[in-house]
């Protein structure tokens, strides 16, 4: 590119670039490619709304920026270094404007060479924020398409700490959407589904494979404190028909969540302005099961059609669940639509009965969740005495029957096997 005298705008003109490629600027202070850096970690795009005089002119010598905040005040404005925040001087601020739910936003052109090293605060009602400044950066987040223009937006929390999870997951069904739920307060803590957190599609934005699509979103503000060895599951919801799809185990798992006033919210002496958590791809369950001679099939408890047209097609024939009603719930397994689907696949006989599991021993054990369960079993079974049986179960306790070196070595000297019986009483034979 050429320096256009001594100001700091470079041009170059090339030929035949078809609209909507893609482009990055280099920048070396020496004039050495080797030495060349990125200037922004995503792409611009040539768009439409660009053409001039019978070309496409893409002026990047500024970039529009959103700054945006939720605060419960009379006035709300941004400070900064710029010239366009007005130099600190609190008069010459950029002035937000209020929208619904407290939101305050504007959007004003920024200098090209200012993206990554203005200084800024936000003030509400003449207080300014707490604690050190926020510095810009502008240069990893990318302008999101608005009619004829890209916007970014610097979302932020007043006196606090941005967070966002992105999830990469094409839905096929007008009503689903995808949740989140875990560990941490803003992800319902592994509660009820009105708990979780809902996603929502973002803007177009260059995803992990350097493609550019819609991400699923949710950001929140950061609790005070960090949330420590936080785990995690994503869902499919569908909100229609009351149903989930949660992806495959084991949990996803992060060691830190930063809170606001946790040292992972501030960084080389700023204030940061989000914390990002970009997830590769929902990890579809498929229904894995085991075979157990004679007659009957174990495994994970179905969650779709798909799942018992499987069964069907490994030839089972019934079906016996075992979930306690809480984890139905909590897991919004919509039986109704499941019994529809075993009627479907020619599992048409359903029953209700109660099943009571007592275990009865004289040492102290670690029990996760449950050790005497009382719940519903939905059984489909055919006429056949020899009829497969598919059985789901969720079974809250860990059972080691190896590991005596590793059991002696802790301390834990009294290994035993015991065998647990469990009856069920029916009118049914099977």
């Amino acid at each position: 590119m050429t320096q256009e005298g001594a100001t700091n705008t470079w041009s170059v003109t090339v030929a035949n670039v078809p609209m909507g490629a893609r482009y990055t600027y280099l920048a070396s202070s020496d004039k050495c490619a080797a030495h060349a850096h990125y200037l922004t970690s995503y792409k611009l795009q040539l768009h439409m709304g660009l053409e001039k005089a019978g070309a496409l002119v893409a002026d990047d010598t500024t970039q529009l920026v959103r700054f945006e905040v939720n605060k419960g005040a009379g006035d709300v404005r941004v400070t900064g270094s710029s010239a366009v925040l007005g130099g600190w001087d609190y008069d010459a601020a950029l002035k937000l404007e209020k929208s619904d739910d407290n939101k305050w936003q504007a959007v004003i052109a920024m200098p090209s060479d200012e993206l990554d090293n203005f200084e800024y605060k936000y003030v509400a009602d003449g207080t300014h924020e707490d604690g050190p400044n926020r510095k810009s950066d502008l240069q990893h987040v990318e302008p999101a398409p608005e009619a004829d223009r890209r916007v970014s937006t610097l979302k932020a929390v007043f006196n606090g700490l941005l967070i966002r999870f992105l999830m990469f997951h094409p839905l096929s069904g007008e009503n689903e959407r995808m949740c989140i739920t875990g560990g941490h307060p803003s992800f319902g803590s592994w509660g009820k589904p009105e708990a979780w957190c809902r996603m929502g599609l973002g803007n177009t934005r260059t995803l992990l494979t350097n493609e550019l699509g819609r991400a699923w979103e949710a950001t929140f503000p950061a609790p005070p404190d960090d949330v420590t060895k936080c785990a995690y599951r994503y869902i499919i919801l569908d909100d229609k028909t009351k149903t989930a799809v949660w992806e495959s185990e084991p949990n996803r798992f992060l060691d830190h969540i930063p809170g606001a006033n946790s040292h992972l919210a501030f960084e080389n002496g700023f204030r940061r302005r989000e914390w990002t958590r970009f997830d590769g791809n929902f990890v579809a369950k498929e229904l894995g099961f085991d075979w157990i001679p004679p007659n009957m099939y174990i495994g994970a408890y179905p969650q779709c059609d798909a799942d018992v047209q499987k069964m069907k097609a490994a030839g089972v024939t019934g079906v016996v669940n075992v979930q306690t009603d809480t984890d139905i719930t909590k897991r919004m397994v919509n039986m109704g639509i499941m019994r529809d689907s075993y009627d479907k696949a020619g599992l048409s006989v359903v029953i209700q009965i109660y099943i009571y599991i007592y275990m009865y021993m004289c040492l102290r054990v670690y029990v996760y969740k449950e050790v005497f369960v009382y719940t519903y079993i939905h059984i489909c079974m055919c006429k056949n005495m020899y009829t497969y049986i598919y059985v789901y179960i969720r079974i809250y306790m860990y059972v080691h029957i190896r590991m005596r070196d590793s059991y002696d070595k802790a301390g834990l000297s009294v290994v035993i096997q015991i065998y647990i019986y469990v009856y069920v009483f029916t009118c049914i034979r099977v």
